[in-house]
Parts: C-alpha cells; sequence; structure tokens
C-alpha cells in the first residue's frame, strides 16, 4: 500500500484580524524576512555554540567528535524543511527564505568554524 501525505490543512484567508496571525503582514505584523532573520542568527551562530558548549563541558568531548557535532549543528537548515512546508500549503516562502539564507550564511561560517575547532 503506497504511503500518503495527510491532508494539508484548509488555507485560511486573513480577511478578518481575528484569524491573524502575528507575524502576517496581512495583518499588520512583521513581514517573513524580518521575523527570520533571528532565527537564521540562532540557527548558524547560537546553535553550534551551544553545541559546543554542551559537547566540551556537559560531556567532555574532544577532538575529533567535537568537531564533527560543532560542524554538524553548523550546517544549513535542510531542503525536507521547504518540502514539508510546501506539502501542507503553509508557510511556503518563509521555508525556501530560511533554506536559502542559511545555506549563504552556512557558507561563510563553516570556514571560521573550522578555525576556531582548530584552535579549541
Amino acid at each position: 500500500m503506497p504511503r500518503r501525505w495527510p491532508e494539508p490543512p484548509p488555507h485560511r484567508s486573513h480577511s478578518s484580524r481575528s484569524d491573524c496571525t502575528w507575524a502576517a503582514p496581512a495583518c499588520g505584523g512583521a513581514p517573513p524576512v524580518a521575523t527570520s532573520t533571528g532565527w537564521i542568527g540562532f540557527k548558524c551562530v547560537g546553535f553550534p555554540l551551544l553545541a559546543l558548549a554542551v559537547a566540551r563541558f556537559g560531556f567532555h568531548l574532544a577532538a575529533p567528535w567535537l568537531g564533527y557535532i560543532v560542524m554538524i549543528a553548523a550546517m544549513p537548515s535542510p531542503q525536507n524543511l521547504f518540502i514539508f512546508a510546501q506539502g501542507y500549503d503553509t508557510d511556503v516562502d518563509l521555508a525556501a527564505s530560511v533554506v536559502v539564507k542559511t545555506t549563504l550564511v552556512a557558507l561563510l561560517l563553516l570556514p571560521i568554524w573550522a578555525v576556531v575547532l582548530v584552535r579549541t
């Protein structure tokens, strides 16, 4: 029996302010690009720092395992984030922008993380 996707939730219109989410541009909230900036910063900088601290001081890991964990934490958001957003028809533009932006930022930061790990 083939596996089927669950039915996506029905598309809601933002015609009335009562059903608006806080970040919906049609409701006077910030556009998705502005709300995703903090999460992209956390994903690319905060999450690897957290992984470094927990792996080094919590689990007392040393090289090479410490480097593996931090570099995996510093990788960009995966493509399946966009695929799931598209499959469920929810925030497709936000998911696409997060995948692209984290990939671009990771291209710049992965060499820096490698240098930081060599010095620790």
